[in-house]
């Protein structure tokens, strides 16, 4: 080693010398192999130092381009042994495909050997458990198209060595990579799947695998990542695709059956979205409704999709379909009906008393359930309201409600539970701590909801903007059931104090031109207003197709308050300012961390998410989507005045302050010149 270290010394000087130029044969190699009668050994010898000691890749470059000028100048005729070709091979696949690596495979005449050559060699790596190493030596031979590299392949990913397969696909090039990800799709089969794929890896011999790599969910996110990272189509993976639609549904019908935070128009609308004609995914969705005992609405669906009857689930298949049209669960009120009689006894005559708009006290002895819903189903869709008929009707009826329409709770507060309408109606959900909990009530007419839809009304609306001082914004855009599906918003919210404006965005952007969208952005970002949202940054995303340039925008605004930032902050100073903190979390079973939690610490009522999973992309929308994009965004501006009575003006100014982006920009360089100038005084104390 003594002598290849003297050797890349006096390489490395010449190397300096000549600013790595390689004209002409060097002192250098006259020395260092003309004297030698294993030139190729000894140039091997020296790149393996040159390895060892970390020495530049320029430098390698030139030892190697001088080694082929001395070669061609000298006219000679070498012979390089096998072993010594395979050794070169194992050093340029070590350190990874590079110019230099593939310069060795050149010098050493490596890819003139035939492939079963170059496949042995391989193998031997292999062998060793040096399949990182094969992995790069594929990628320098080129060898993409050999069996040999499913095996490398699995083996990285049952090693958890992810890095290596990654750039063993990127060099591999695309058809490479639609090839290997769809291998890896056709093991997400479930637990016969993964089955096979052990059998594989065992038949292969691969030694260190980790068996948590290999369970379903694992290889179902790696395949997810593997197929966006190389933009492989979710039509070349079909078994991911079913299993993101699997889970989608299965969500959905948790949300709709279990929780009741899905109406049943929605999920029947987006279920049938989500399966669109492909029938294992319609069969997957009718045996997940028969799980949920929903054998009326499987039929219904399974007559809907035009399913052949033999294709039907087995247990839908031996029922009569007249015992199953007589069942008469069909309706929202009979759906809730259903779930009321999971309960016994009791607890089933009071929920049937509530269900009957008759007042219940809460008593000690009730038992948890996670959501039972106590109130009159939706009789009247908002859909069926007449033209110019208020959204929200009798917002002020509470005000003058008959004692005896009032119950009163444990804590002595008196609670409405009388039910007028699909709008008023106050579903008070039994928790944990067997308290009632109601629905937040949007206060304002229908006259203060204001849909804008075309060119007028949005200049209009960009006027109104900018006589506001305080705005509170929100979206909202339809699911997705494709893994690599990415949707733009539907629906903008805009909220002032006493109007609510609802943006169709879907029907303006295709009438805005870049003035009106440049003019709206740049009325709504001005330093005399404030914006409220709540965790908007996904927001912003989904709206950059209407408005180009909105992220970047509010990145240099200072007018956007986000409420989430200002809720931690005054749990965390001030938790007295929310009315309704002090309810722990194990004693209700609703208590989520985001608005819904936000909005019940301060009013003692929750959001209705029903509409939250529903078909934003539909037109017209429905007014019940309306009212709860209303509600979302005005409910905003409520908390705001809400928390801000609670502190004098000044006090009340630096906080907002201290939650805005200019502020934080003006702060970071006082704590930085402070940090300065106390480390230089404790520098000068110590001199």
């Amino acid at each position: 080693m003594e002598i290849e270290l003297k050797a890349l010394k006096l390489f490395e000087t010449e190397f300096i010398a000549r600013n790595g130029s390689s004209v002409g044969p060097a002192s250098a190699v006259l020395d260092t192999f003309g004297q030698s009668d294993k030139p190729y050994e000894v140039l091997l010898n020296i790149l393996q130092a040159s390895f060892a000691t970390r020495k530049n890749v320029l430098l390698r470059t030139y030892i190697l381009q001088s080694f082929k000028e001395w070669v061609k100048r000298a006219d000679l005729i070498l012979t390089i042994d096998l072993e010594l070709k395979e050794e070169a091979l194992v050093l340029a696949s070590t350190y990874g495909p590079s110019a230099s690596m593939k310069e060795i495979l050149i010098v050493f005449e490596i890819h003139m050997e035939p492939e079963i050559s170059l496949l042995l060699w391989i193998k031997k790596m292999m062998s060793k458990d040096r399949y990182n190493t094969a992995s790069r030596a594929i990628s320098l031979l080129n060898l993409y198209n050999n069996p040999v590299c499913v095996r490398i392949f699995l083996a990285l990913i049952a090693q958890d060595r992810m890095n290596p397969v990654e750039r063993l696909l990127e060099l591999g090039g695309h058809f490479f990579q639609i090839t290997m990800t769809s291998y890896l799709d056709s093991f997400l089969t479930g637990q016969e799947g993964i089955d096979n794929l052990k059998s594989v890896l065992m038949a292969y011999e691969i030694p260190g695998i980790r068996y948590t790599n290999l369970e379903i969910r694992v290889l179902t996110k790696l395949t997810k990542r593997l197929a966006k990272k190389f933009n492989v189509a979710i039509d070349m993976l079909p078994n991911l695709r079913r299993r993101h639609i699997r889970s989608s549904l299965r969500f959905m019908a948790h949300q709709a059956f279990t929780d009741n935070k899905i109406s049943r128009e929605n999920f029947e609308e987006l279920s049938t979205i989500a399966v669109k004609n492909e029938s294992t995914a319609q069969i997957d969705l009718l045996e997940l409704l028969l799980e949920y005992n929903e054998d009326t609405f499987a039929l219904s669906m399974a007559q809907k999709f035009g399913l052949p009857e033999q294709n039907w689930p087995e247990i839908l298949r031996r029922t009569p379909v007249e015992e199953l049209n007589n069942r008469n669960i069909s309706t929202e009120e009979d759906w809730e009906s259903d779930h009321l009689q999971t309960l016994e006894g009791d607890d089933l005559s009071r929920a049937v008393q509530s269900h009957n708009n008759q007042p219940i006290i809460a008593q000690e002895d009730w038992e948890a359930y996670d959501s039972v819903v106590y109130g009159e189903e939706q009789k009247q869709s908002l859909c069926s309201l007449a033209p110019g008929e208020d959204l929200i009707k009798g917002s002020t009826a509470r005000k003058n409600m008959p004692s005896d329409e009032i119950s009163t709770r444990k804590d002595g507060k008196e609670y409405d539970i009388s039910f007028v309408g699909y709008e008023e109606e106050n579903r008070l959900v039994k928790s944990a701590n067997s308290q009632l909990v109601a629905y937040y009530e949007f206060p304002l007419e229908a006259g203060q909801i204001t849909i804008v839809d075309n060119l007028a009304s949005f200049d209009a609306l960009i006027n109104r903007i900018k006589q506001e001082n305080l705005l509170a914004i929100d979206a909202e855009w339809p699911p997705t059931f494709d893994s690599f599906e990415t949707t733009s918003a539907s629906v903008l919210q805009i909220a002032t104090t006493s109007q609510v404006y609802i943006l169709d965005v879907i029907s303006l952007q295709k009438s805005l031109t870049g003035k009106q969208k440049e003019d709206f952005l740049n009325s709504f970002y001005t330093e005399k207003s404030l914006i409220i949202g709540f965790s908007f940054s996904e927001d912003l995303n989904k709206l950059e197709k209407l408005f180009p340039g909105i992220k970047e925008k509010q990145g240099s605004s200072s007018n956007l308050l986000d409420l989430l930032k200002l809720w931690g902050l005054i749990k965390k100073n001030k938790p007295e300012v929310l009315p309704y903190k002090d309810l722990p979390a194990e004693q209700d079973v609703r208590r989520k961390g985001g608005l819904s939690e936000l909005v019940r610490q301060c009013f003692d009522v929750t959001l209705d998410k029903r509409e939250q999973l529903s078909n934003w992309s539909r037109r017209p929308l429905t007014n019940a989507q309306v009212l709860y994009a209303a509600s979302d965004a005005y409910v905003l501006i409520q908390i705001y005045e809400l928390i801000s009575k609670a502190f004098a003006p000044e006090e009340w100014n630096e906080i907002i302050c201290s939650c805005t982006r200019k502020q934080k920009q003006e702060r970071k360089p006082k704590k930085f010149f402070r940090r300065r100038k106390r480390s230089l005084q404790k520098k000068t104390s110590k001199c």
